[in-house]
């Protein structure tokens, strides 16, 4: 088989998905195409974002506090080009309340801004319809695969839910749990 080919297989010659993250300075968002949000705990781990796949997790083994993070899918309003916009915590009761008006985040406006100029300032999440027909918006990007490529997980299925509920964590800091005693 010659080594040499003028064209990529079909399909791997997709565009980078640009991460959209709020930051000081002027607001970012898009519309969101998909219908709810794709969230994740993950870990500021060796330099970069990791999963955390507690309760086999090296950065909670290194005392790490997870952070949960949300992706929509969106386009920018300008050039519809594909994007994903990463989500705080903070951005949950807006986009609860526009989910009970709305039923879905689909069609919706998402603009997020930093409070003031901080780098690790508030981010302050708005919601408002967009007014693009939900029917005309292109099909969303495919969130939990690009999650994937980007920190590196052998398959999409290895972002297993966790029930955070039972995550050691108490107060922000992670504890050392002691697995329960079997009875005498």
């Amino acid at each position: 088989m010659d080594a040499w080919t003028p064209r990529p297989n079909r399909g791997e010659h997709t565009t980078q998905i640009e991460m959209v993250r709020s930051k000081p300075g002027p607001a970012r968002g898009g519309i969101v195409t998909t219908d709810d949000i794709v969230g994740a705990y993950t870990h500021f781990w060796k330099g970069r974002t990791t999963i955390c796949t507690f309760p086999e997790c090296d950065a909670c083994d290194h005392h790490r506090t997870p952070r949960w993070y949300g992706y929509l899918a969106i386009i920018a309003e300008a050039t519809k080009v594909p994007a994903i916009i990463e989500l705080t915590p903070t951005c949950i009761p807006p986009i609860e309340e526009y989910l009970a008006e709305y039923g879905t985040l689909r069609g919706a406006t998402v603009t997020l801004q930093r409070a003031n100029k901080k780098i690790n300032s508030r981010v302050l999440c708005t919601l408002r319809p967009s007014g693009y027909d939900k029917g005309v918006l292109p099909q969303p990007v495919n969130v939990r695969a690009h999650l994937a490529k980007i920190w590196e997980l052998t398959a999409v299925q290895d972002v297993i839910p966790l029930d955070h509920g039972h995550h050691p964590i108490t107060n922000g800091r992670i504890r050392n749990v002691a697995p329960p005693r079997p009875s005498a």
